[in-house]
């Protein structure tokens, strides 16, 4: 879900120069349309995510922690990298 959302918005970006005004409006006024459905998506996602990790053991949390931990990073150093080109 989150991912189609990005990919929505790079095709977008990339291919924005090759489409008409009316075309771009049209898909901007689609997107519209569909944001607060998205969003309240990742509000269920995320408060169900909230729900079980309120649920976990330390050690849990621990093995948890070093699995997400260098993800988080590895995403932080590409989005901050590419904004800077």
């Amino acid at each position: 879900m989150v991912i189609r959302f990005v990919q929505l918005c790079v095709t977008f970006t990339k291919h924005k120069a090759d489409l008409a005004p009316e075309e771009r409006r049209e898909i901007v006024t689609y997107f519209r349309s569909r944001l607060p459905i998205f969003v309240s998506q990742v509000y269920r996602l995320l408060k169900c995510f909230r729900n079980l990790i309120g649920g976990l053991s330390p050690s849990q949390n621990f093995v948890l922690a070093s699995y997400i931990a260098p993800e988080v990073h590895f995403l932080h150093k590409n989005s901050s990298d590419s904004y800077l080109r």
